[in-house]
């Protein structure tokens, strides 16, 4: 029996529909646009209460199954995803305490995990040996013990064991962990955002803005991001919002080349240069990174050389909801394949043009 709602409004009623999708065997029942009466009257339920209460949920769960429905969604009970493999591929880890001596962890799509254990609660020894995708790692623990793995699919590494207080232990584990960073460029619309529209005119452009301003396809919310001029923007400016720029290479204003500069980014006519990987003809690409004068906001950089691949750029903008090219913090778009960045390395590319 599982009663879902998503607090936080970025994650709409998609989400939900394909978590309850990937019960096994569960009867699902969608209600949406619930007003706060109708919940009160379904968390009021007399029958709903007493087969809730009848549930016992374990604090300390000697087996886990996590599968993440965004890449944010990172902590289950006393593990935690840290950096994914590939985002928005099917991501799963499954943990069995097998004997007080022995923990069984498999993973699916990850490069880094975290488990953090409370030995009396758990029930372990002081000894244990984890092994991990096959591969056995043998660690004493202490009362509280962080221990963090690098893995792949058949291989695993150790990388860090560390005690912590009690203290800290209660505080990580009753602790609620979203990730947002894991969301890529998706995460400069999870908070206020303003898309600045450039001199340049023309009919793409108009497109390109709309669907920067207007990414998400939810027609029961309505998402309110901002729109303003290249004429009325300060780099410099105060305030608490994240920018989209829009750059045609050929015709940059100096503000646009200011901020290249500031952020290392080199992109002209006949080529573009990102995280040390340079691409000759023609492209277009989405750059995100942090603000220069203001490292807590996002800058995204909405940039082309041309007008060859106008239909492959409002395709991919078009598929904002459900491209997983989106998790990344960067994509450029060169000679029929997307190139992908993440903070901490390349991602493998993308063959075959948009999805």
């Amino acid at each position: 029996l599982a009663l879902c709602a998503y607090e936080n409004w970025f994650f709409n009623s998609t989400r939900l529909i394909d978590l309850l999708g990937r019960m096994p065997g569960a009867q699902i029942a969608i209600y949406s646009g619930f007003m706060h009466n109708e919940m009160n009257t379904l968390h009021n339920s007399k029958a709903l209460m007493q087969r809730l209460i009848r549930l016992k949920r374990e604090r300390f769960p000697r087996w886990l199954v996590f599968t993440p429905t965004d890449p944010c969604f990172v902590k289950s009970h006393w593990l935690q995803i840290k950096r994914l493999a590939k985002p928005g591929e099917l991501t799963r880890v499954q943990a069995d305490i097998l004997t007080p001596e022995m923990i069984e962890i498999e993973t699916m799509n990850i490069d880094s995990l975290l488990i953090v254990l409370s030995r009396q609660d758990l029930e372990l020894e002081p000894n244990v040996t984890l092994m991990v995708n096959g591969c056995a790692h043998h660690v004493m623990l202490s009362d509280y013990t962080r221990i963090e793995l690098a893995t792949s699919e058949h291989l695993s590494t150790l990388t860090m064991t560390e005690s912590l207080s009690q203290k800290t232990f209660e505080h990580w584990y009753n602790d609620v962990i979203v990730d947002v960073q894991q969301m890529g460029i998706k995460q400069l619309y999870m908070s206020r955002c303003a898309v600045v529209k450039p001199t340049v005119r023309g009919g793409f452009v108009t497109k390109l803005t709309y669907l920067l301003q207007n990414p998400i396809r939810d027609r029961y919310i309505f998402y309110r991001y901002e729109l303003c001029q290249e004429a009325d923007l300060e780099l410099s400016e105060t305030g608490d919002r994240n920018l989209v720029l829009i750059m045609d290479a050929r015709a940059k204003s100096s503000l646009q080349q200011q901020l290249l500069a500031d952020i290392g980014l080199t992109a002209d006519a006949y080529h573009i240069i990102w995280s040390g990987e340079c691409f000759e003809g023609d492209y277009f690409a989405l750059i995100s990174c942090p603000h220069p004068s203001f490292p807590e906001r996002l800058i995204l950089i909405a940039i082309y050389n041309g007008d060859q691949l106008d239909n492959e750029y409002i395709s991919l903008m078009n598929s904002f909801d459900s491209n997983p090219l989106f998790y990344n913090d960067a994509l450029i778009y060169h000679q029929g394949s997307f190139h992908t960045f993440r903070v901490g390395g390349e991602a493998p590319a993308i063959i075959g043009g948009v999805r």
